[in-house]
Parts: structure tokens; C-alpha cells; sequence
């Protein structure tokens, strides 16, 4: 990662985490009005105790982000940023506000991706960690001794050829019978097209 990159990274997650602490203050403490307050909540349609659970979960998140390690963590809260941004932003399009009106969620948005796009390597869910989340640590470890010689391009990788972001995962779990999961298969391809 380069200076630049680190750079980019932490200005948008600084004002990511403002954005979102001030506004889940906001709405933890119903204030009558500003950006995702009561006025502006019940406007869009929803109910005002929605305003408690939503700055919860966005101060739970801002820490998530924040917080070195807990790549998993940070995954989920920025997919609850996004989600609630991208709501607010579709929200405010279903009762025909301005573009003025969805500017801070349009803002939130952009800074949620852009702190995702550019977060350094130990904040992020690698291959490994996603196949051990959804496989459970002991069948991964299973998996990666079921390792067989697999032709990519004419040539054949040994199953002691395991480089990092490469654990080719079997389609077919011996041990449940089953197919696994679409987050396994996606974590499959993923790493197939690392190598």
C-alpha cells in the first residue's frame, strides 16, 4: 500500500466516522431536526423508535472501523454503512426530495466506499478468513489436505503448492454431504483469479 493510499484511507474514514457519530448522535438523542432526525425520519415514512436502533448501530460501526485487527467486524460495518446509506439515499428518492436532501447520505456513501476501496491489508477479510468463517477452522484445515492436483494452463500445481491467497476449495463437502455455500465458491473463485 502507498503513502498516498494510506493517505486517502484515513481522511475518508476520519470523516466517515464523524459523518456517522454526529448523525447517530442526532438520532440518539431525537433531536427534532437535521439530517436522519425526527422531522426528517417521519417525513421519509418511518417510525421515530427506528432513530435509536439506527445511531446504535452506527456508533457500534464507526468503533468496528476504527479499532485496529477484526477484519470480519469491519466488513460487517461497513456493509451496515452502506446499507443504511444507500436506504436513506433511495428513501429520500421515493417521496421526491431534492438532491439537496440526500447530499449527506450521498456524501456518507461515497466516504463508506471509498474507506473500504482503500484500507490497508491488515484490515482486511482475506481469503483464508472468509473460507475459516464460512468451513470453521478444523474443516478448513480438512479441505486443504483434500488438496489435489488441479491443470491450470497446462500445468499441474501439487497440492504442497499453496501459495497465500490461492486455497482451491472443493465444491463438494465430503464431511456434510452437501454443496457449500455461495461465500465459499465465491472465496473459490476469488482466489483463483489471485494466482
Amino acid at each position: 500500500m502507498t503513502k498516498t493510499h494510506k493517505i486517502i484511507y484515513w481522511i475518508a474514514t476520519v470523516w466517515l466516522a464523524l459523518g456517522m457519530t454526529a448523525t447517530a448522535s442526532g438520532q440518539l438523542f431525537k433531536w427534532k431536526e437535521g439530517q436522519g432526525a425526527v422531522d426528517s425520519i417521519t417525513h421519509l415514512g418511518y417510525p421515530v423508535y427506528l432513530l435509536t436502533i439506527l445511531g446504535i448501530w452506527k456508533l457500534l460501526g464507526v468503533v468496528a472501523v476504527l479499532i485496529p485487527k477484526f477484519p470480519l467486524l469491519k466488513e460487517w460495518a461497513y456493509a451496515g454503512f452502506f446499507f443504511a446509506m444507500s436506504g436513506a439515499i433511495f428513501s429520500h428518492l421515493a417521496v421526491g426530495d431534492s438532491i439537496v436532501e440526500m447530499l449527506p447520505a450521498l456524501l456518507l456513501l461515497v466516504l463508506t466506499v471509498v474507506s473500504w476501496y482503500f484500507r490497508p491489508e491488515s484490515r482486511r477479510l482475506g481469503v483464508e478468513d472468509l473460507a475459516e468463517v464460512v468451513m470453521g477452522r478444523s474443516r478448513l484445515r480438512q479441505a486443504e489436505q483434500r488438496l489435489v492436483p488441479l491443470k491450470t494452463g497446462g500445468h499441474i500445481i501439487n497440492s504442497d503448492y499453496r501459495p497465500r491467497a490461492s486455497y482451491f476449495l472443493f465444491l463438494f463437502d465430503s464431511i456434510s454431504g452437501k454443496f457449500l455455500s455461495n461465500c465459499s465458491i465465491a472465496a473459490m473463485i476469488v482466489s483463483m483469479a489471485w494466482t
